[in-house]
């Protein structure tokens, strides 16, 4: 078939069930870590909140969440940023 625009939008666009992460996340395998900017204009804090405890919710055991002060969405803060995973990553490798 052909592969247009329209199908990626059906398939992966905001109102299908592949991008709704809250279906999912319970599921996912591995040890989880949610990273969320207190200043995130596009993605509202308390979302990543709401997902971590989804995750749990639905059984999964190993779920952080690493909050980021003055952090915007696009993660500006390298620093804090890759300190938060490096952390994450020497605590659950």
């Amino acid at each position: 078939g052909v592969y247009t625009a329209r199908t990626w939008w059906h398939s992966r666009g905001p109102d299908s069930d592949a991008a709704k992460a809250y279906l999912h996340i319970g599921r996912v395998p591995a040890p989880v870590l949610l990273v969320q900017g207190t200043d995130d204009v596009i993605v509202a804090p308390d979302d990543a909140d709401r997902l971590a405890d989804r995750a749990r919710a639905d059984g999964h055991a190993d779920v952080t969440l690493q909050v980021l002060p003055g952090v915007g969405h696009d993660f500006g803060d390298h620093d804090a940023t890759f300190g938060a995973l490096r952390d994450w990553l020497l605590r659950v490798g």
